[in-house]
C-alpha cells in the first residue's frame, strides 16, 4: 500500500538540503516546467509575489512511500511521476517539487507543494475533507499502477487525546499531539519489525523510551 502523509514544512532551506543529501543510492528531483533555479528560492518569491500577509508554513510535504514488496519494481521515473500526479491533483495551480529516494526499504517520495496558489495566493486548503481527498487520490493512483491501497485507519486518530485537542481536530486545526499520532500510525504501517519502526519514528522526529512493557513517545526535540 502506498502511504501518504502530509505535513508543514518549518525550515524550508533545511528541508531542501535535506531531500537532496548525497545518500549514495538512486535519487531523482524533478520540479514545476516555470521554474528555474533552487525550490526555497521559487517558493519565497511566488510568496512575496502573490500576497501580502506572511503565512505561518511556506509549504507543506507529502511523505509518500511503498513497502518493500512493491518499492524497486518499478523505473525510479515512474514512482517520480506517480508522486508528481499526487502532488499536482491534490493541489492545482501550486508549485510542486518531488524527490524521489532509494536509500532506505521502501522507496519514497518527499512532495514539497508551496503553500499558496501561484496566481490568486490563496492557502492550501487543508481541512479534514481535503486529507482525505488527498488519501482518495494517492488510492487512485495506486489502484491505476496495479499496486495496493492505503486503507483506512480502524481506530479514532484522538482517541485518549485531551478535550481539547479532540476539539481542534474536529474543526481541522493543528496541534502537535495530532502530528506525533500520525507520525507513530505511519511509522507503525510502514515496518515490518520494532528497530525498523524506532527507526522511522526518529527519521520522523519522535523519540521513544521503553521501560518495561511501556513506550513512551517524545516530540518536538524531546520536549514534548
Amino acid at each position: 500500500m502506498a502511504i501518504a502523509k502530509l505535513e508543514p514544512v518549518e525550515h524550508l532551506k533545511e528541508y531542501e538540503l535535506y531531500t537532496l543529501k548525497d545518500r549514495e543510492a538512486e535519487l531523482l528531483e524533478t520540479g514545476p516546467d516555470t521554474e528555474v533555479g533552487d525550490m526555497t528560492t521559487a517558493i519565497q518569491d511566488t510568496h512575496e509575489r502573490v500576497q501580502n500577509k506572511r503565512m505561518q508554513y511556506l509549504a507543506y510535504t507529502i511523505y509518500q512511500s511503498w513497502p518493500d514488496q512493491e518499492s524497486g519494481i518499478l523505473p525510479l521515473e515512474k514512482y517520480n511521476q506517480m508522486g508528481r500526479e499526487l502532488g499536482e491533483k491534490f493541489a492545482p495551480g501550486h508549485l510542486v517539487w518531488v524527490t524521489t529516494h532509494t536509500d532506505k526499504k521502501n522507496t519514497h517520495n518527499h512532495i514539497t507543494i508551496c503553500s499558496v496558489h501561484s496566481e490568486t495566493g490563496k492557502a492550501l486548503a487543508l481541512k479534514k475533507a481535503d486529507i482525505r481527498r488527498l488519501h482518495e487520490i494517492n488510492n487512485g493512483i495506486a489502484r491505476e499502477n496495479g499496486l495496493s491501497l492505503n486503507l483506512p485507519r480502524v481506530k479514532d486518530p484522538t482517541l485518549n487525546l485531551p478535550d481539547h485537542v479532540r476539539q481542534m481536530f474536529a474543526q481541522g486545526k493543528p496541534h502537535w499531539m495530532i502530528h506525533m499520532v500520525e507520525k507513530i500510525d505511519f511509522a507503525r504501517a510502514i515496518s515490518t519489525d520494532f528497530d525498523e519502526f524506532k527507526s522511522h519514528l526518529h527519521f520522523l522526529g519522535v523519540g521513544t523510551v521503553i521501560e518495561d512493557k511501556n513506550i513512551t513517545y517524545t516530540y518536538g526535540g524531546d520536549e514534548k
